[in-house]
């Protein structure tokens, strides 16, 4: 036999609306990940936007010692000389 939340005990009409709430709120978080793609115009307006930052950076700002500019797993002839010998 069903019966209505209203004909519930209080404590019971309370975690029912909790339940309800919670449920509401996955739903909605449901529908705003919905996956979308980007148009073509989307795309290449992005790309433009990094080009024109790229084209904006001076060579001035090119480290050449960087560490995120070499490969790291490359030995350098000194220390392949520090443990041949």
């Amino acid at each position: 036999m069903q019966r209505r939340v209203n004909q519930l005990p209080p404590e019971f009409q309370l975690i029912y609306e909790e339940f309800k709430l919670q449920k509401d709120v996955e739903d909605a978080i449901k529908q705003e990940s919905v996956k979308t793609y980007p148009t073509n115009d989307e795309v290449v307006e992005e790309y433009q936007q990094l080009d024109s930052v790229i084209e904006e950076e001076d060579e001035s700002d090119y480290d050449e010692y960087d560490e995120n500019t070499y490969d790291m797993n490359a030995v350098s002839c000194y220390m392949k000389d520090a443990f041949d010998n």
